[in-house]
């Protein structure tokens, strides 16, 4: 899997994600809130590569542009699928983080 290289530009300004670590195990990884204070404790988002690669550059502060056409290039999908996959998948993360 190609995860977003530090040295790419087109950075947003979202300063990275720290509280947040993505975790893989047997093949699929989890999105983990390492800040928790207590219970009741707030579950992992369960994402598959594709999640991992778009969270890996969302946390990069990558801007959505960017990272849906990294998207496109590694699956190989539509311009216009890839961009919508991607932005409805930041819309689940954001709501997951919120």
């Amino acid at each position: 899997m190609r995860f977003c290289d530090i040295r790419d530009t087109g950075r947003n300004d979202m300063k990275e994600k720290t509280e947040y670590q993505l975790r893989e195990a047997a093949g699929v990884f989890w999105l983990l809130h390492m800040t928790q204070t207590g219970f009741p404790f707030e579950k992992p988002l369960v994402m598959n590569a594709c999640g991992a690669l778009i969270w890996d550059c969302y946390a990069k502060g990558y801007p959505v542009d960017k990272i849906s056409h990294i998207v496109q290039e590694t699956y190989d999908i539509p311009e216009k699928q890839a961009k919508e996959d991607t932005q409805e998948f930041i819309r689940q993360l954001e709501e997951h983080m919120a």
